[in-house]
């Protein structure tokens, strides 16, 4: 829903598209605004056994996400503290795949066009 789309961050340890109001990241066991390790990893959801996506951390057996019994805050106080959160989702936001795709063709574009000039500067300087 588009509400909860609002507090999708880019986990800054390990890049998964995770909720900024969660204490640690399901990816990687992080908190999201500190960095600490607050969770040990598990390659398994121990309700269903099936391995955890190794992007998020979500089971694809039963839906549940690693570290989620962790609830309370981190020593940071994250995410208890709304103006530290809100400066956490500005930090990190999550890129719409249609900006992504604008910013790789750019990128393409400006190898393309340097390609170019430093082939033409190869060919004038054998003259």
């Amino acid at each position: 829903d588009a509400s909860a789309r609002q507090f999708l961050i880019s986990c800054l340890g390990c890049s998964a598209i995770i909720d900024a109001r969660l204490p640690v990241c399901s990816g990687c066991g992080r908190c999201p605004q500190c960095g600490t390790i607050r969770g040990r990893h598990t390659a398994a959801c121990p309700e269903c056994d099936t391995p955890y996506c190794t992007c998020c951390g979500v089971c694809r057996g039963c839906g549940a996400a690693r570290f989620s019994e962790i609830d309370t805050a981190c020593d940071c106080g994250h995410p208890t503290d709304a103006v530290r959160l809100q400066e956490l989702i500005d930090r990190c936001p999550v890129e719409r795949a249609a900006d992504r795709i604008a910013t790789q063709t750019r990128w393409a574009i400006v190898a393309i066009v340097l390609t170019g000039v430093l082939g033409l500067a190869a060919v004038l300087a054998l003259r």
